[in-house]
């Protein structure tokens, strides 16, 4: 089940538009990657249920050649009650299923790796998000405009696990990056930094035992686009 509503509203002559909208979102048998016991392999578990709502905010201004926007998100999810396997508390290498009362060889006890989560957010849904640039659009002549844009984006910390292990956090990023636009008639010729600080940030993790690896967000790049309108 889901719910949403907003209102938009135009001001200074509609030089400047805002939007701010709300939304209610109602899971069943929400999903994620877990261990069989039974058998050491991957596995997909359902959590009972899930709620995830927020609001969302946005501006849009341009006068006089400057331009700006922005927009700013705050999502609360929330996963009923689960028991979960925590993969980073298991033994590295090969699992196997469950040992049995005085096996110890050629199985895995998972009962201390074993717990109860409560109140864990939804993965990878950070609490937290932003993004807005500003530009200003400088006229050469009647037909060439040289636009420079500065752009901000922010992305809060993250659960990447249902464990809510420390080691699969996800912390929380900004990046900055540029870009000068050249117009001309029906052309267009940019140049732009991505990561323009070259930050180095964490995307996700390949969740397996205390061996998951990270993924790193694209470093720092830069190029030249060049476009035309037929």
């Amino acid at each position: 089940m889901g719910l949403r509503g907003g209102v938009e509203v135009d001001h200074a002559g509609g030089h400047v538009k805002t939007q701010l909208d709300g939304f209610y979102n109602s899971y069943n048998n929400f999903q994620f990657d877990t261990v069989n016991t039974g058998t050491g392999q991957s596995a997909i578990q359902n959590a009972s249920s899930a709620t995830i709502d927020g609001v969302e905010a946005q501006v849009q201004g341009n006068e006089f050649g400057f331009g700006y926007d922005a927009a700013l998100a705050y999502v609360h999810s929330e996963l009923a009650p689960y028991t979960v396997v925590d993969q980073n508390l298991l033994p590295p290498g090969t699992l196997y299923p469950q040992c049995t009362t005085g096996q110890t060889v050629g199985c895995t006890n998972y009962l201390t790796a074993t717990k109860l989560v409560t109140g864990a957010s939804n993965l990878l849904s950070p609490d937290i998000t932003f993004n807005g640039g500003v530009e200003y659009a400088i006229s050469i002549n009647d037909e060439t405009v040289l636009t420079p844009r500065l752009n901000y984006a922010y992305v809060g910390s993250e659960e990447a696990s249902p464990s809510r292990d420390a080691f699969y956090r996800i912390k929380a990023h900004g990046l900055l990056s540029t870009l000068v636009r050249l117009d001309y008639r029906r052309y267009s010729l940019e140049a732009y930094a991505n990561n323009l600080t070259d930050e180095k940030y964490i995307t996700g993790y390949s969740i397996n035992g205390s061996s998951g690896n990270q993924f790193y967000g694209a470093p720092r790049l830069y190029g030249v686009r060049l476009r035309a309108e037929f």
